[in-house]
């Protein structure tokens, strides 16, 4: 009652009456992206572990798109794995793990160097800090996020494959028309495998996801 007195007398005074939501919203940003949290260094170990369960899947796919051809929509292991990790792991982990899962993609995407790590630390940051005020289903998170990441993703990779192939021999129009499709059936595989993941999370961590 006293708060709402105090919201009056603001609005009538012709202040901002929105003060303290908007130190809220600014705390909960600002602790998503906390160094102190006194669980998350002994989680540190785990930070190899991601790119590996990436390279992992990345061969995996390679060899079926072996069988069945390279121009069928193929899944984005990193997208997947860089918003799992901004939506469930702890500041450190997560921005450690987004930037070798970079690495990881760059090893695969024959683009200019180091524009896989700088793309998935870029979707890790925003991803990190919007859904922080933001609250939704994990399911709906899940895929509403990898989509937006997984779309955005593949304008930058073709993007800077154009730049790398000079004008004229950049991704054509197939591949451009790709990537909403893409980022679709990422969103979709995304929802399994972040499941499977933040099981593999709490086994790992021994407790919910140090957020």
């Amino acid at each position: 009652m006293k708060v709402r007195v105090q919201d009056l007398l603001e609005r009538l005074r012709g202040g901002p009456a929105n003060v303290r939501v908007d130190r809220a919203a600014s705390r909960a940003i600002l602790g998503s992206l906390s160094l102190e949290q006194k669980r998350e260094p002994m989680r540190l170990w785990r930070v190899p572990l991601w790119p590996a369960i990436a390279l992992v899947l990345y061969q995996v796919q390679a060899g079926l798109l072996a069988h069945v051809g390279p121009e069928v929509v193929r899944f984005e292991v990193a997208v997947a794995l860089v918003t799992f990790s901004a939506l469930h792991l702890g500041a450190i982990e997560g921005a450690l793990a987004a930037f070798c899962l970079g690495y990881v993609a760059d090893l695969f995407v024959q683009g200019p160097p180091g524009l896989c790590r700088f793309v998935a630390v870029a979707i890790w940051t925003v991803v990190r800090l919007v859904s922080a005020r933001l609250t939704a289903p994990p399911a709906v998170a899940t895929l509403g996020w990898t989509l937006g990441a997984a779309a955005c993703w593949q304008a930058a990779v073709l993007g800077g494959l154009g730049l790398v192939a000079g004008a004229g021999n950049g991704p054509g129009t197939i591949a451009w028309l790709s990537v909403v499709p893409q980022a679709l059936v990422t969103a979709i595989a995304a929802l399994p495998l972040h499941a499977g993941l933040v099981r593999l999370e709490r086994a790992t961590g021994g407790g919910d996801p140090g957020r």
